[in-house]
């Protein structure tokens, strides 16, 4: 039975967290969150699937040069060159490109100096043995990364190193603003991620789409994917939690295992740099 309602200020101590919660209004109902399983990413999904049903037409790669044919770079090109580009990668290309009226690149800098500040070995020794470690220990969660193959052998090494040089992408003063290479990696990674739904809702009715061969599941059977289980692969819970366990460590790996207290400033910062 779903909680409908946490009283505000009542207290929570996890068994697994040792610091006490206080429940406030800001806080969501296991019901509330439960519905983020059913969605996904609409708006990406849409320019993704009309982008891979040209990725190999010659109007979609005549002014885009093989080695720089990803799907970010075809959306870019298709817009450029075409007269009457498609609404959806224009929505998608238009949202992510847009600035928030929140966003002050001055604070982002600061957090990304304080990322490189407190990062190696800190940060990667505090992902690899809690953010990491908690997520693939969730069963909901590496449903996904077992259905692509991910978290076996070698292939769970890859993930990390790609995680890995995301972070130092975006780590890089001004490289989130839109267009430089933090952005580009963060892009990519929200494009990677719909590929991975689309693969995967594919694998449990074993029908097979050209761009499959992403994924080590590409040859192999039917996905055992359960999505009235785990929800849809990759939902907005699933990525609300994976970014509030890469800025929690802050609040409680950093101090309570590493001895290193920020200031109040500093973690501002670099929550803006998450946000």
């Amino acid at each position: 039975m779903f909680q409908q309602s946490f009283p505000c200020n009542e207290q929570f101590q996890s068994p697994y967290y040792e610091p006490v919660i206080q429940f406030s209004k800001y806080h969501k109902t296991e019901m509330e969150l439960e519905k983020l399983r059913l969605i996904g990413d609409e708006i990406c999904e849409k320019a993704v699937t009309f982008i891979e049903t040209i990725k190999n037409s010659d109007i979609s790669n005549s002014n885009c040069p093989l080695k720089f044919r990803n799907t970010l770079n075809l959306m870019r090109a298709h817009i450029e060159n075409e007269s009457n580009p498609n609404l959806d990668v224009v929505d998608f290309l238009s949202g992510v490109s847009t600035i928030p009226e929140w966003v002050d690149f001055s604070q982002i800098e600061r957090g990304q100096f304080s990322l490189i500040k407190y990062s190696f070995p800190t940060l990667c020794l505090s992902l690899l043995h809690s953010s990491l470690v908690g997520g693939v220990s969730s069963p909901k969660i590496n449903a996904v990364l077992i259905s692509t193959g991910y978290l076996s052998g070698s292939l769970t090494f890859q993930r990390l190193i790609e995680t890995t040089h995301w972070l130092i992408d975006i780590m890089k003063p001004g490289s989130l603003v839109p267009g430089r290479k933090g952005w580009r990696s963060t892009i990519s990674v929200r494009i990677l991620h719909e590929k991975v739904r689309q693969t995967i809702k594919r694998k449990i009715s074993r029908k097979d789409s050209a761009f499959d061969s992403d994924f080590p599941v590409s040859k192999r059977k039917k996905s055992n994917y359960d999505i009235q289980k785990y929800g849809v692969p990759i939902n907005q819970e699933d990525m609300i939690a994976t970014a509030l366990s890469f800025f929690g460590i802050y609040f409680d790996t950093f101090p309570r295992r590493l001895g290193i207290v920020l200031q109040e400033r500093e973690l501002l910062d670099i929550l803006a740099v998450w946000r």
